[in-house]
């Protein structure tokens, strides 16, 4: 690989790097136009450099095709964001599942406890990452790489959605994402019972997945 192609990709990594974090903070809104030209402009690189990145997002389920051409950052249906939180059901359940069946359990649910979301938070976005913080160190106490590996590669799909959601509750942090929303969590992980803990994890999951498809038609 020449000097000049190694500077490429990672102008390229950089580009993307910042369009993705623009996203998931929500500074890009669903549906925002990404437009080639002026992303060039704003970043002073190459119309084939920023395209790359912008590539890059598309495969990775955060930005679309729209018409005329366009891409655009990705917004997401009723039923897709329902099938989201489906998916994070079967994989979370599965992890707390992993935790019970553990000789290490109690240890386990006082490390899962440690991750609750604080009782005073700051801002939505404080509040969304401490919430998505919780759910990923249950992945993580699984002890399943693959399983974590696969939660995270919803993690960025999760932020849209929250973030697109978001947009709607005037800076309230709602109920759903809160430390008293959790603590059930980690009392049926500390508890053993495989029943209780699917049955919470999935009533969790389906009521922050209906929680999100609500403010996208508020």
């Amino acid at each position: 690989m020449t000097i000049s192609a190694v500077r490429r990709v990672n102008l390229r990594t950089q580009v993307l790097d910042q369009l993705r974090e623009a996203i998931l903070a929500g500074q890009l809104a669903a549906g925002e136009h990404l437009n080639e030209t002026e992303l060039a402009a704003q970043f002073s690189v190459s119309r084939g450099t920023v395209r790359e990145a912008l590539r890059a997002l598309e495969e990775a389920g955060l930005a679309e095709s729209a018409s005329r051409g366009r891409l655009i950052v990705r917004s997401f249906t009723p039923t897709e964001v329902t099938e989201l939180y489906e998916v994070r059901s079967f994989l979370e359940c599965g992890a707390a599942v992993r935790l019970a069946r553990s000789s290490d359990r109690e240890a386990l649910a006082d490390e899962l406890a440690r991750a609750l979301p604080q009782e005073k938070l700051g801002d939505l976005s404080d509040a969304v990452e401490q919430d998505l913080a919780f759910h990923q160190r249950l992945c993580e106490l699984s002890g399943n790489k693959l399983l974590l590996d696969k939660w995270l590669e919803l993690q960025h799909q999760m932020r849209v959605v929250i973030f697109a959601g978001a947009m709607h509750q005037s800076a309230v942090i709602p109920i759903i994402i809160t430390r008293a929303h959790h603590e059930p969590l980690v009392h049926v992980v500390r508890s053993g019972s495989e029943l209780e803990i699917i049955t919470a994890f999935a009533d969790h999951m389906k009521r922050a997945g209906s929680f999100w498809v609500s403010q996208m038609d508020s």
